[in-house]
């Protein structure tokens, strides 16, 4: 743990460090020296007892010192009075013989544990060589230490031994001038430990006084004899050799030969005298810092430490080493110097007398223990008793290494196997062999810097405060906005040098040598600046002046000075001081205080946005609001840095919480020009709120709950809009809700340990939270409970062999934070989806979308590193949403929305999954290791689903953690990294606990556990590696999908197929909606199977639209993602492309489109094409339209810009050979084709492209087997557009018609008669003999010919007639017909003999008919008169109808019949006026009085015929252009307003003969009706009647399953409507009632279709008009199903059921009709029959009389029981209706909320997940009660108590002494159950109760109830009126 969140953990034991020479200063000057905290690292035992850690001082390569403890005189007793304060409480409790204290016994419980031998480094140390050591005995002997009370006791109670081995005495030798080279001695230190000082070493290493033999020595034997001696300084002395310094650690470690090294031969002889040695080591960016000191005392005393970095070293002398010797074991990193540093490294000599040439100027202070203080003392003072004259520096001194022996190792080979297997990544200490600690300037010159340049301002503002009454300096002081006698406060330049100063001293680690007097002096000033801004006004009158901005202005300026003061009293607060009086509560409130009130001004700023009249004010005045806004995220910040640093007050806590969920949840602008501030500067300062809540949480345990709660309430203010409510930004991902990180990043908290649950390092000391000082706020420290409940390391050298105990250490630490951090997420995620359950996304309450955002935001971050929280709350949603898709008990609108968000979660897993996958391919291998593990670990699990590999220590999961801790402090990353790694510690305990899971290493578990509970062990442990972004979000994203919630992904898919085989529409639809998005992610589910498949076809068979639709839509998704199912599904679509529903035609039409473009086979494609063909003509015309469009783009646009090239002309035949292929399944296509071309020859594009197609077919049609479709596909562009042809094309298709001998022939004649007569008009040249020859062929073949093709011949010789000019063979033809009919005109038919003349004139009048419609042969009077001398008519078609209505009559046979009307009805078509001829009239009315199905049709089909071109001359004349004078304004008269005698055959037609049209209209749906009802739209259209005649016919013919009939009404209707709005609206009842009837005529009496209601057809006319129609309509029509009881019968019950179900599904379009409606509803049934109905129920079917009858009530008739029956069902019917309509419309939530008249006019909004399913049930229910005598009284009995009972009001249990209750007595007993008193009538109320007696409902008695006092029991009537 890094040591500067824990300054105050102090050292005694050892100093780190003393100087050097001033030669080596100087060189060194590039070297960094090692900082306290460095150096603490190395000091063992420590942290035993608190003292100031200036007794550590910063290394200093100077001059020895003597330490300073207190360096200011002037605060020395303050501060040591203030040291010594908890040692003398301690002492004074240790003195009492009778001490009881607590704290006592903490203390010492607490240093006991400290000083456990288990829990210590055990240090052997080597026997020195046997060498004589001389020494002089000090003429001073020293006293033995003298401990305090406490100091004894804790030595009396400490069992702490340390083993000194004996060294036999080495022999005398002659001196030698210059020594040999010698072994290098150094000390070898395990990582974590503490160093000792170097003047302990040596004395540690020295031999005792006691005998040679080794022996144990207690640490209180060791001290005391310690105490005792000198050592001695010899005349000629001997180098002392510090050899071998043995520390065995807890852990083996590998052994490694130390160095040799060659000694300075020494200058002088001298007598020494020894000082604490100075020792600079190098320092790096590595933070563990050990260092080796090697002392040698010659004649010219040089002691030199070696400094050098090797990770593994055991130092020994090769020439001193013995075989007893305790084998070595070597740590993490020595300290050693390179070679070329050494060579340049001169040795520092002191002379007698002489003083170092260079001395620094500054005396760093030296710390060092107790023991070594005294110590040195003593050696100098008895040296200068002694005089001597040579004083000794230990300087840098050279070593070189000597040869090595190995005599003296030993061999581990349980660690080299396990090096050997460790190739990945090695131990830190491994990698950092041979790296060079870098030394820097000395940071100690910094502090006393940064020290005096504080005390320097403090002392001039000190000064100034003193004089402030004589004169205020401005630079110094202000005056505030308040009154003159208010203190002056500090000026803003003044508190930002002094906040500068502060932070540079804290950075330091020197503020706490500051007086605290001065500091506190320092606190009351800024006080008083902070206090200034509670009483500042900081908001403006949006009516304020320029003058009173200004003024405001100044006040912001103010009030941003008093937080700039509150940094000051913050960074003090947080700067580590253990001055209880610093901490003052009132300090801190009253920087909450002005915190909050500048919050409370800023919020307005935020919140205001154009339409108010401030913001211009706020806009004006950005920059000094800006600069506000600043300056509190900046005291955000320092909060943050307060509340995770120190324990301040809870009330202090909570105000924290308060501003910062303020913030959090302030609506910030959701566009930039919205907001006056700006949207990013206000969201950083929202940052800095989430990011003190989150300190306050990890820290503050017992807030949690709270904070959750406080979130999650606060809910609700969020925005619901997406785009508004994401203003989070992230790096890598879309941004996301601020809440969303903030929840994410607590629940990362609690799974991580951080705050009160970071494992401190094992030397450091809890703050005491004795009760005695439980007032105290503990500084960067945390409460002792916390501390003592956090488990130990465990060293690998302990890993247990058995994966089971491994296992359960690592389930220990592991398990509580799991279990901690899944509780709050399911916390979270239940809330959330409870209050989203009770709402809707269009609902007053936003948790239904804020559910849909929150599960966006955390799928957003799912697989980031920083953000792993995300998978845990997606997981526990996951699982909620099971629960509920799996509970029969829910309710549908819940299984919807679990479906909704599984399908969101399984599509985000699928982006995962190809994440990965794309990502194995990016991955360059060779690039690094990490890259080939990532990349080894992924191929693993997507190809072999293997999990080993992402649990290894080296997997992606270890990467993450890099990745995160290598952010530096951030928060953020320390809670994921922490998360992270209890997620990877959990998924390896899943793993071990796995049938078939993967084999783990013990090692791994404990490897984790530490991980577990120190987040920077492995930081520590192992060599960190850098860890790319890319790379980071690539292993998180393995480690998402490794998680339960991605492998839950098979799961989702198999709940998302089961529901598509739901009873409930609305689950199937959801569930077909929510597979695409899986599938769209990850095609391949369609390669398992054809289960997919087979769900959807069936969905795509379902009764409900809805699921039709999205079934469709799943099945066009997997076509596109798998082509290879198109053969298969194809015609599924096709059948779908005619369904009822029209989203359901659109859709298909799509999909259909899409596949024939995919598609290359003609057989597929025609069949799509031909589907499209029937949509042209749809009744809808949006789904016309589409149609339209869709064969334009895949038709005619690919060939509109034609190069003629090979390519295209291959196409474009492929083209024409597919539009005849599929135009050949029948005359519809035909006409659908025609319809078709007929709109795409609109532009002048397509054009060009048909003239093509048709000389494309053209060069076809020779020697083709498919010469009969060619000919009939050219027919329709003939019919079309004429011009398309030319007179090359026709040549061509003459010989077709010459010899028509066969009747295979008959067709192509057909269609190039069809051709010739379309287009020879267009043609300007033809030749005279091609003509002529059509002609001669076509009257050859007028004998062979059938009525079709009679037309075609007729008009196509009258064509050529006037060609050619030859009209005398038309005329012969014409007399020869006529005159044979009359020549039989006496014969009797009947006669089977005459069956060869009947014959004749049926085939005369079949030719006769035709030729006589499309010929004029009145220009030929002349030729028939000859022909006929008695013939006295004036035109030929009266000669023709004289001719053939004698074989009209009844007497005739009926072909005759329907042959000579068929020939009237065809000649009346160009000849008008016969239709007023009377003989006409009365054979057209026999057909309709006869009821003859034929003749009626004939009949029908020519008034069709005849109103059809009557419109189209109405329409040529309209379209003649006005404005043009006198050139066609005549023709356009004549044409349009010239009455003729079509004006008055039409209106004889529609006058006379329109009664039985209707008829024959209402009567079926077939084609016949089809026909009557577009001869009454023509009647409609021509205004030929009144409307009122045919508005009810139309109205009823809309509800018709013949769609073109329902279009064709449907129009007329809505024109009529329009037209005569006011006085239609009076037949509308009566048109319900018609519509009632033609559907009990031609279908059923429901009211609904899978396509909706029946009426919707008509109600959707009526909402295009006033909305006062609408709601007379509705309460007429309601009042309809309103009976007599004496009337009722089962039409009424019919009638009532057909209108209900009607009114239960309209779309309505206002709030005020619904209301309207069902006020309407509950009258009937509470007010109206509905009472009259239940009270005869009761008295006669129920037996329930008021007064006491004594006789046998008699029986009730069947009839009679029937009959209430079905008047019971209808206002139950009624009853449920309004029932359905409150619930799909929300009118309960208007009901309560008492709606504007503004609400009333809006569009209600229709409820979500409202089934009509449950409504058509009940309704079906209620129609079923007739079938048995049971169903008739179960009926009867649930109506009654409908009326008596409201089952929808709920009363709570403390209500119901209220009054409208009945109390007990008025029950059946003590135990009757309570129920609620049915209102009167009202809009929106409920049924009034009615009494029942004992042998019904027990209820309410009718009436009112008198006042009264008590509850006493009485009769029933007793009490009311």
């Amino acid at each position: 743990m890094d040591r500067s969140h824990h300054p105050h953990v102090l050292v005694p034991n050892g100093t780190n460090g003393s100087r050097v020479s001033s030669d080596s200063q100087a060189h060194d000057k590039r070297l960094r020296a090692p900082t306290v905290d460095n150096a603490l690292q190395f000091t063992p035992l420590s942290s035993i007892v608190p003292f100031a850690a200036d007794i550590l001082p910063f290394p200093f390569a100077g001059p020895s010192a003597s330490p300073v403890v207190y360096p200011n005189d002037k605060c020395t007793n303050v501060e040591r009075r203030l040291s010594r304060k908890a040692l003398d409480t301690l002492d004074a409790e240790a003195s009492n013989p009778n001490r009881t204290s607590q704290l006592l016994e903490q203390s010492l419980r607490k240093l006991r544990g400290l000083l456990h031998p288990d829990a210590l480094t055990e240090y052997k140390f080597a026997g020195l060589p046997a060498q004589s050591l001389n020494r002089r005995a000090s003429s001073n002997t020293r006293e033995p230490l003298a401990l305090s009370p406490f100091s004894k006791l804790v030595f009396d109670k400490a069992h702490v031994e340390h083993h000194y081995p004996a060294v036999a005495p080495p022999k005398p030798r002659a001196p030698e001038p210059q020594r040999k080279t010698s072994q290098l001695a150094q000390v070898v230190i395990p990582q974590g430990r503490r160093v000792t000082s170097l003047s302990q070493t040596l004395q540690t290493t020295q031999t005792p006084r006691d005998k040679g033999s080794s022996q144990d020595v207690s640490l209180r034997d060791t001290v005391q004899a310690k105490a005792k001696r000198r050592p001695k300084i010899e005349e000629t002395p001997q180098p002392v050799i510090l050899e071998t310094i043995q520390v065995t650690p807890r852990k083996p470690q590998v052994v490694v030969p130390a160095q040799p090294r060659t000694s300075i031969p020494a200058q002088s002889p001298a007598r020494p005298t020894v000082q604490p040695a100075s020792v600079q080591p190098v320092i790096q960016a590595r933070p563990v810092v050990q260092v080796q000191p090697t002392v040698q005392v010659q004649s010219t005393v040089q002691v030199q430490p070696t400094v050098q970095v090797q990770p593994i070293v055991q130092v020994r002398s090769t020439a001193q080493s013995t075989a007893h010797d305790e084998p070595a074991i070597p740590v993490k990193p020595t300290v050693y110097i390179k070679p070329a540093q050494v060579q340049s490294m001169t040795p520092s000599v002191i002379q007698s007398g002489t003083q170092p040439r260079t001395q620094p100027t500054t005396q760093p202070h030296v710390a060092h223990s107790s023991r070594d203080m005294s110590e040195t003392r003593a050696l100098n003072a008895a040296a200068e008793e002694e005089n001597a004259t040579i004083r000794v520096s230990m300087a840098p001194k050279v070593v070189v290494p000597t040869a090595v022996n190995r005599s003296g190792y030993q061999e581990f080979p349980d660690i080299d196997a396990r090096v050997a297997t460790e190739a990945l990544r090695k131990r830190k200490r491994d990698s950092e062999r041979h790296e060079v600690l870098e030394l820097t300037v000395d940071q100690r010159e910094k502090a006393d810097a940064a020290v005096h340049a504080l005390n320097r301002i403090l002392q001039e503002t000190f000064h100034a405060e003193d004089h402030v009454e004589q004169d205020i300096d401005n630079r110094y002081f202000i005056q505030g906005l308040g009154d003159e006698d208010d203190p002056p406060l500090l000026a803003e330049a003044l508190q930002v040098r002094i906040e500068n100063a502060v932070r540079n001293a804290v950075s330091t680690k020197s503020f706490y040598r500051l007086p605290v007097e001065d500091v506190m002096r320092l606190q009351k000033l800024c006080d008083n600046t902070v206090a200034s801004v509670e009483c500042i006004n900081l908001i403006v009158d949006e009516a304020s002046n320029d003058e009173n901005i200004a003024d405001w202005v100044v006040r912001l300026r103010h009030a941003e000075s008093g937080l700039q003061a509150t940094k000051i009293l913050l960074r003090i607060l947080t700067a580590g001081r253990e001055e209880k009086q610093l901490y003052s509560e009132d300090i801190l409130g009253g920087i909450m205080r002005a915190l909050e009130h500048v919050v409370d001004s800023v919020v307005p700023v935020v919140e205001a946005r154009t339409n108010a009249e401030a913001f211009k004010i706020y806009a004006s005045q950005k920059k000094p609001l800006s600069s506000l806004l600043h300056m509190c995220g900046r005291v955000f910040r320092l909060l943050e840095t307060l509340v995770s640093e120190v324990d301040v007050a809870d009330s202090a806590v909570t105000k924290m919480e308060f501003l910062a969920m303020r913030l959090i949840f302030v609506e910030n602008a959701h566009a930039e020009k919205e907001s006056a501030l700006g949207i990013q500067r206000f969201e950083s300062l929202r940052r800095t709120a989430m990011d003190v809540l989150a300190a306050i949480f990890a820290r503050h345990l017992d807030q949690r709950p709270f904070i959750f709660d406080e979130i999650l309430t606060s809910l609700e203010r969020l925005p619901v809009t997406r785009q508004s409510a994401r203003q989070f930004k992230l790096a890598d991902c879309r941004p996301i809700q601020l809440v969303s990180a903030l929840l994410m990043r607590l629940v990362q908290t609690s799974g991580s340990r951080s705050g009160p649950q970071r494992r401190k390092p094992v030397r450091a000391l809890a703050e005491d939270d004795s009760e005695d000082d439980s007032d105290e706020i503990a500084v960067r420290g945390i409460p002792g409970n916390a501390v003592h409940g956090v488990p130990d390391i465990i060293g690998l050298e302990d890993v247990p062999d058995d994966l089971d105990a491994a296992v359960k250490e690592l389930r220990r630490v592991a398990d509580p934070l799991h279990d901690s951090a899944l509780k709050n997420a399911s916390y979270v995620v239940s809330y959330l989806v409870q209050r989203a359950l009770t709402s809707t996304k269009s609902g007053d309450q936003p948790y239904r979308n804020l559910l849909d955002i929150f599960t966006e935001d955390f799928i957003n971050v799912l697989g980031s590193p920083d953000w792993p929280a995300a998978e845990l709350l997606l997981r526990s949603l996951l699982g909620q949403m099971i629960v509920i898709v799996e509970d029969d008990k829910r309710l549908v609108p819940a299984k919807n929305l679990a479906l909704d968000l599984m399908g969101l979660m399984g599509s985000s897993i699928s982006d995962l999954q190809l994440f990965v996958r794309n990502g194995l391919r990016g991955i360059a291998t060779n690039e690094s290791k990490l890259a080939a593990d990532l990349f080894d670990a992924a191929e693993q699990f997507v190809n072999d689903n293997q999990m080993g590999a992402i649990v290894a220590l080296e997997g992606p999961y270890r990467s993450v953690v890099e990745y995160l801790q290598s952010q530096g402090q951030d928060m953020q990353a320390s809670s994921a990294s922490g998360y992270t790694i209890t997620e990877w510690a959990k998924h390896v305990i899943f793993l071990s606990e796995a049938d078939n899971g993967p084999e783990l290493a013990p090692e791994l578990c404990i490897q984790l556990h530490n991980a577990v509970v120190d987040c920077d062990w492995l930081h520590r442990e192992y060599n960190p590696t850098s860890v790319p972004t890319s790379q980071a979000r690539f292993a998180a994203t393995l480690v998402a999908l490794a998680s339960p919630f991605c492998r839950g992904q098979p799961r989702i898919l198999s709940i998302l197929l089961n529901c598509m085989t739901s009873n409930h529409s609305t689950l199937k639809s959801k569930s077909l909606k929510a597979v695409p998005q899986l599938l769209e992610k990850d095609p391949t589910i369609l390669d398992r199977g054809n289960t997919v498949i087979r769900h959807i076809i069936r969905c795509a068979e379902d009764s409900s639209p809805l699921v039709r639709d999205s079934a469709l839509t799943l099945l066009a998704k997997c076509l596109v993602l798998k082509p290879g199912l198109e053969a298969q599904a194809y015609l599924k679509v096709v059948q779908l492309a005619d369904d009822e529903a029209t989203t359901v035609r659109k859709r298909a039409l799509k999909v259909l489109k899409d596949i024939y473009q995919r598609n290359t086979n003609r057989d597929v494609q025609s069949g799509i094409a031909a589907a499209i063909l029937q949509r042209v003509s749809d009744v809808e015309e949006s789904v016309a339209e589409l149609a339209r469009q869709t064969f334009e783009e895949l038709w005619i646009a690919p060939y509109q810009h034609m190069t003629r090239d090979t390519a295209q002309k291959l196409a474009l035949q492929a083209q024409v050979s597919l539009i005849v292929h599929t135009v050949q399944r029948g005359e519809t296509w035909l006409l659908a084709l025609e319809s078709l071309l007929r709109s795409l020859l609109v532009k002048p594009a397509n054009f060009d492209v048909c003239k093509e197609i048709v000389a494309v077919m053209f060069d076809s049609i020779i020697d083709n087997d498919e010469q009969r479709q060619l000919a009939q596909t050219l027919t329709v562009f003939a019919k079309v557009q004429p011009k398309l042809f030319n007179s090359q094309q026709l040549l061509l298709l003459e010989p077709y018609i010459r010899n028509l001998a066969a009747g295979e022939n008959l067709p192509m004649f057909r269609y190039v008669v069809i051709i010739f007569r379309h287009v020879l008009p267009s043609l300007s040249s033809l030749e005279q003999g091609f003509m002529r020859n059509v002609q001669d062929s076509l009257f050859r073949a007028i004998a062979k010919l059938g009525k079709t093709e009679l037309f075609d011949t007729a008009t196509c010789l009258w064509i050529l007639n006037g060609l050619l000019k030859n009209p005398e063979r038309l005329t012969r033809l014409m007399t020869s017909l006529l005159k044979n009919v009359n020549s039989r005109k006496e014969l009797n038919f009947a006669d089977p003999s005459q069956q060869n003349n009947l014959n004749h004139v049926l085939r005369y009048a079949e030719i006769s008919g035709p030729f006589l419609k499309v010929c004029d042969f009145d220009v030929y009077l002349e030729e028939f008169r000859k022909s006929f001398p008695d013939w006295k008519g004036k035109s030929v078609s009266g000669l023709a109808i004289d001719t053939f209505c004698p074989f009209t009559r009844q007497k005739q046979p009926h072909a005759l019949r329907e042959a000579a009307l068929d020939a009237i009805a065809i000649i009346c078509q160009a000849w008008p006026q016969h239709y007023l001829r009377s003989d006409v009239s009365t054979a057209f009315e026999l057909a309709f009085l006869n009821s003859d199905t034929k003749l009626e049709r004939i009949v029908l089909l020519g008034f069709r015929s005849f109103f059809y071109q009557e419109e189209k001359r109405s329409e040529t004349g309209a379209e003649i252009k006005v404005g043009e004078g006198a050139v066609h304004g005549q023709e356009r008269l004549a044409t349009s307003f010239i009455a003729s005698d079509y004006d008055g055959a039409a209106t004889t037609i529609a006058q006379k003969f329109l009664q039985h049209v209707l008829r024959i209209a209402l009567a079926t749906a077939d084609d016949l009706a089809l026909a009557a009802t577009q001869v009454i739209a023509s009647i409609n259209r021509q205004g030929l009647v009144h409307p009122k005649e045919c508005g009810p016919a139309l109205v009823a013919l809309e509800t018709s399953s013949n769609q073109a009939i329902a279009s064709i009404a449907f129009n007329e209707h809505k024109a009529l409507h329009h037209k005569h709005e006011s006085m239609f609206e009076k037949e509308y009842v009566k048109a319900v009632q018609q519509a009632f009837t033609y559907q009990k005529s031609v279908g059923d009496v429901r009211g609904t279709t899978p396509a909706g209601p029946k009426l919707r057809l008509l109600f959707e006319v009526l909402k295009s008009g006033t909305a006062k129609v609408r709601k007379r309509f509705l309460v007429n029509i309601v009042s309809r199903i309103d009976f007599e009881l004496a009337k009722v019968d089962d039409g009424l019950l019919e009638f009532a059921r057909f209108v209900l179900e009607n009114l239960a599904f309209f779309d309505y379009s206002r709030v005020d009709e619904l209301l309207m409606l069902v006020a309407c509803l509950e009258k009937v049934v509470i007010a109206g029959t509905g009472a009259a109905v239940a009270h005869a129920i009761e008295l006669e079917v129920l037996k329930m009389r008021l007064d006491d009858q004594v006789e046998a009530p008699a029986p009730v008739e069947p009839s009679r029981v029937r009959q209430l029956t079905v008047a019971a069902m209808i206002p139950s019917m009624v009853w449920e209706t309004r029932t359905h309509l409150r619930q799909a419309w929300g009118l309960q939530k208007l009901a309560k909320a008492k709606p504007t008249t503004k609400d009333l006019n809006k569009a209600p909004t229709r409820a979500p997940f409202v089934s009509s399913e449950k409504f058509l049930e009940k309704i079906a229910s209620i129609m079923d009660s007739l079938s048995t005598d049971e169903a008739q009284l179960e009926r009867c009995r649930a109506f009654a108590e409908l009326l008596a009972v409201d089952h929808e009001l709920k009363v709570d249990e403390e209500d119901l002494p209220a009054v409208g209750f009945e109390s007990a007595s008025e029950g059946d007993g003590e135990n009757a159950t309570p129920k609620k008193k049915r209102k009167a009538p009202a809009a929106g109320g409920t049924p009034k109760r009615r009494k029942m007696g004992s042998a019904g409902v027990t209820g309410k008695k009718r009436g009112r109830p008198r006042s009264r006092s008590g509850t006493g029991s009485g009769s029933d009537g007793e009490g009311w009126d």
